[in-house]
């Protein structure tokens, strides 16, 4: 199984090995069952069955007959009949290939090897762009693309869209500068500082003191835990 963020090349990937390998099928789904069998039963090169139940019996014999490669894009939207079925054929010998954006826990998912694709770094989306402007035949100044990639960011379909927008004059870009005041530390020392009256009220007797520091102390320690909890990175399965 192939994981990899939108843009990586995941379909690109598909489609190059299902060209190259022989007994090769794309498993293809876009929300009909009926019609995802079909197109698989029809790039297998067979005459598709009336109904679903003898397309999938054809794939099986094929299985049998020959050494049957699937490759499917998109995996994490096949639906539990689609999973169970291929976990089927895998155990009849069939060799399967999926890639999605992520790799789910379940059935089908856990039987394969996983492999991510890296994301691409800033210097391969400019020479992917750089690339793309040749193609175009445009003149774009070096500097213009920094604020170029910033526009795509790590995605290498949106890199060459971002140049054609660009040709097109349709682009539009991000402003080069773009500033922010972060107010969070000025608002958690107030916080501190009203949390104190709790301890004040404490030691007057003054309930009223005691219930604003105890509130401003609850709501300190909400945004403390929720800024720490935003600030973590996400885990990718498997790491």
């Amino acid at each position: 199984m192939i994981t990899g963020e939108a843009g990586t090349g995941k379909s690109t990937i598909a489609s190059r090995i299902a060209e190259e390998l022989p007994n090769c099928g794309r498993l293809d789904y876009s929300g009909g069952i009926k019609e995802a069998i079909e197109r698989l039963v029809t790039s297998l090169d067979l005459e598709p069955g009336k109904t679903t139940q003898l397309q999938k019996e054809q794939v099986v014999k094929f299985s049998q007959e020959n050494e049957l490669i699937i490759i499917g894009d998109n995996a994490t939207r096949y639906p539990a009949s689609i999973r169970y079925w291929l976990q089927t054929l895998m155990g009849d010998g069939a060799i399967v290939c999926l890639l999605a954006v992520e790799r789910k826990a379940i059935d089908v998912f856990l039987s394969l090897t996983h492999l991510e694709i890296e994301p691409p770094t800033d210097l391969d989306i400019r020479e992917l762009m750089h690339r793309e402007a040749i193609t175009l035949n445009l003149q774009i100044p070096p500097a213009k693309f920094a604020s170029l990639q910033r526009a795509a960011g790590t995605n290498l379909m949106l890199a060459k869209k971002v140049i054609r927008e660009y040709n097109l004059g349709t682009l539009q870009e991000i402003p080069e500068h773009e500033e922010y005041v972060d107010i969070l530390p000025l608002v958690l020392a107030v916080l501190g500082g009203m949390a104190v009256l709790r301890f004040i009220g404490l030691g007057t007797g003054d309930r009223t003191l005691y219930l604003i520091g105890g509130v401003s102390l609850a709501v300190l320690y909400m945004l403390k835990s929720s800024f720490q909890f935003l600030q973590q990175k996400p885990r990718r399965l498997g790491k």
